[in-house]
């Protein structure tokens, strides 16, 4: 039931110049779809596909190797704008704490497709899911929101604790917009399983593939 939405991580990437990494996605390459992804250059990407066209917005600015970052991507049905941005929190000299780009696009993600969600890797073809575009390194606190966030927000979700994701009472930093929550995945919740626990009230667990190093230090 998406039209626009907001997806935040934190990411600490071993390989960022290896090539188009996902890092989040819901994409088949029939049917369009959103992916947020590293691509060719290095740089923080969304991709968006309506099954006929594609648009990709990037930072242009290179991610550095085994740095975490806060890594937000939104698209806004009401205006027809995509964009993304970095926040470095691991502190390198010499190079840009934040990265950000904004543009309109004329590609309607078709975010009704049947291509699973998937953290890591996307899937070409739904029918035959094999993994691709694999991304090398860490993904802590994947999150996502029906709506783009102001960066005020935005800050107010990367600092929300566990607990507050499914809170409701006005006292809550994120009461404004916990509504707005889709899903919000905590690794660290059943670290001995192969499960991926939401810990929104939406309840969408998921399930590990190809065994996944888990209980490793987050950001």
């Amino acid at each position: 039931g998406l039209s626009g939405f907001h997806i935040q991580a934190m990411i600490w990437p071993t390989l960022p110049n290896r090539g188009e990494q996902a890092l989040i996605a819901k994409w088949s390459d029939d049917h369009g779809g959103l992916m947020m992804m590293i691509d060719e250059n290095g740089a923080l990407a969304l991709r968006l596909g309506d099954g006929r066209d594609v648009a990709t917005v990037s930072t242009g600015t290179a991610l550095d190797t085994r740095a975490w970052y806060r890594v937000d991507a939104w698209f806004d049905a009401s205006k027809g704008t995509a964009a993304v941005q970095h926040c470095r929190l691991t502190d390198f000299p010499l190079t840009p704490v934040v990265a950000r780009r904004e543009e309109r696009v004329a590609v309607t993600p078709r975010l009704d497709n049947i291509a699973p969600l998937s953290m890591g890797a996307c899937f070409a073809d739904a029918d035959h899911p094999v993994a691709r575009l694999a991304y090398d390194g860490k993904i802590d606190a994947p999150r996502l929101l029906r709506r783009p966030l102001s960066e005020s927000e935005s800050l107010a979700l990367a600092a929300a604790s566990t607990r507050h994701l499914s809170a409701t009472n006005l006292a809550s930093p994120i009461a404004s917009f916990v509504a707005d929550i889709v899903g919000a995945w905590d690794f660290a919740d059943g670290i001995e399983t192969t499960r991926v626990r939401d810990s929104s009230q939406n309840r969408h667990d998921g399930e590990t593939h190809n065994m996944p190093t888990r209980a490793v230090k987050g950001h």
